[in-house]
């Protein structure tokens, strides 16, 4: 076992309303699920989560408030790949999806490498259009 296996896991079980899951690193399929989700919240969802977030709330207090009510056992199933009915989660058992969610993946690297990926395609797309020269695409 690495130093990287020994601070990240790669599994962890928790015990959520009573039953036993085993959570890993989200796989791309969960992390589309989750990204669809989000895509097709109300827009009258959207606009009070961003009306929070520029009144100074932290992002994920906006989103909670705002979908956990509803949502949020949609949410768990997705991170717990289950169908079971989370409607019942109490704050300590969705404390610990999110603490096993957040020990199994490693959200830091995740996010700098989308953000050097972001940065690499800008410069790719720069040095297209430099070769290209074309006035349309220069602006």
């Amino acid at each position: 076992m690495n130093e990287t296996e020994i601070l990240i896991p790669v599994e962890k079980q928790i015990n959520i309303l009573g039953r036993d899951y085993i959570v890993r690193k989200m796989s791309l399929a969960q992390n589309i699920k989750i990204l669809r989700f989000i895509g097709s919240l109300q827009d009258e969802v959207r606009a009070k989560i961003v009306a929070d977030v520029e009144g100074g709330k932290s992002d994920m207090a906006a989103i909670l408030e705002n979908v956990a009510c509803e949502e949020l056992p949609r949410v768990i199933g997705i991170l717990l790949e289950s169908s079971d009915d989370f409607s019942g989660i109490s704050l300590e058992d969705f404390s610990e999806v999110a603490l096993a969610i957040t020990e199994t993946n490693d959200f830091e690297k995740i996010f700098a490498n989308f953000q050097k990926t972001a940065k690499n395609l800008k410069g790719i797309a720069d040095s297209i259009k430099k070769l290209l020269s074309l006035p349309s695409l220069q602006k």
